[in-house]
C-alpha cells in the first residue's frame, strides 16, 4: 500500500504482515519517504491529493509545488518535477499516458490551471498548460483545485474562478501561453467548450456524454452534444464542495447544507 498523508509522507505499508492483532490492525511499514523539500517548504507539507500509478511509477503532487514519482520496485524517488505552487488536486493519467495536473494559483507568478506532463519525454514534459483566469475566492487565488476528468481525447474540469472547460487534450490550439512560473513558452490545447457555473474546488465527473458538475452554487448536468458543445440539462442550487459518483444510475453527492443528496432521472 502507498498512502500519502496529511503530514507530508508517502508510507509505504505491507498489509499482509501485521504488527499486532487485535481490535486495532496495524500493518508493518517498509518505509516512509517525505514528500517536501526543506528548501520549499509553505509552512504545512500536507499532502492532499491521492497518488495515481502509470507505468511502475507512482505519482503525488505535494503542497510543497513538487509533483514526485516513485518507483514501485526500488521504492525511491525517481522522478521529481518542480511546479511550485499548491498542488491539492489528484493528477489523472491520459489514454495517451501522460499526467493532468491541477495547478492553483497561490506561490507563483503566473496563472493556475491545467498542465499535461509526457512523462516519456524527459527533455520537454510539459506537453501544454491551459490557463485559467484568476479570482480571490474563500482560502483560494485561483487555478483548479479539484482534479481533471477524462474520458478518450477529452478531459473536463472546473476553476475557481468558477468555469468549467470541455477540452481535446490530444490537440494544439496553435497559441502559446506562459508557464505558471512564467519562465517558458508552452503550446495550449483546443478548447471545445466553456460554461460558467460558480467558483468550484469539486471535480466534475463524465458518464458517457454527460457531464456532472458541483461548485458552491449547484450542481450542473450538462450533455456533450456531436459538435462537442456543453448543453445544460438540469440543475439544483446549493453549495456543494464535494465530488459527485455514479452508481446504478443515480448521481449521489454531500452538500455544505449538510445533506446527502441522491439524484436519479
Amino acid at each position: 500500500i502507498f498512502a500519502a498523508l496529511e503530514n507530508g509522507l508517502m508510507a509505504i505499508l505491507n498489509p499482509s504482515e501485521l504488527l499486532s492483532e487485535n481490535k486495532f490492525n496495524f500493518p508493518t511499514e517498509i518505509t516512509t519517504i517525505e514528500l517536501f523539500e526543506k528548501k520549499n517548504k509553505f509552512g504545512r507539507n500536507i499532502v492532499e491529493a491521492s497518488p495515481v500509478l502509470l507505468n511502475n511509477v507512482i505519482y503525488i503532487p505535494s503542497e510543497n509545488g513538487n509533483i514526485y514519482g516513485i518507483e514501485v520496485s526500488s521504492k525511491q524517488i525517481i522522478f521529481n518535477y518542480r511546479i511550485g505552487s499548491d498542488l491539492d488536486g489528484t493528477p489523472s493519467v491520459t489514454n495517451d499516458s501522460c499526467l493532468l495536473v491541477a495547478v492553483e494559483k497561490q506561490h507563483i507568478p503566473g496563472y493556475g490551471g491545467v498542465l499535461k506532463l509526457n512523462l516519456s519525454d524527459t527533455v520537454n514534459t510539459e506537453e501544454w498548460f491551459f490557463p485559467v483566469k484568476n479570482r480571490n475566492f474563500e482560502d483560494w487565488a485561483g487555478g483548479v483545485i479539484g482534479s481533471v476528468s477524462t474520458l478518450n481525447n477529452h478531459c473536463v474540469f472546473t476553476s475557481i474562478e468558477g468555469t468549467l472547460y470541455l477540452v481535446d487534450h490530444t490537440k494544439f490550439s496553435g497559441e502559446t501561453v506562459l508557464s505558471p512560473d512564467m519562465k517558458k513558452k508552452l503550446k495550449t490545447p483546443v478548447l471545445l467548450d466553456k460554461k460558467y457555473i460558480g467558483p468550484s474546488i469539486s471535480t466534475p465527473i463524465i458518464i458517457d456524454n454527460k457531464i456532472i458538475a458541483c461548485t458552491y452554487t449547484g450542481i450542473y448536468l450538462f450533455e456533450i452534444t456531436s459538435d462537442y458543445k456543453l448543453n445544460l440539462l438540469d440543475k439544483f442550487i446549493t453549495g456543494f464542495e464535494s465530488t459527485p459518483i455514479c452508481y446504478n444510475g443515480k448521481i449521489y453527492v454531500a452538500s455544505r447544507d449538510g445533506n446527502l443528496y441522491c439524484f436519479s432521472d
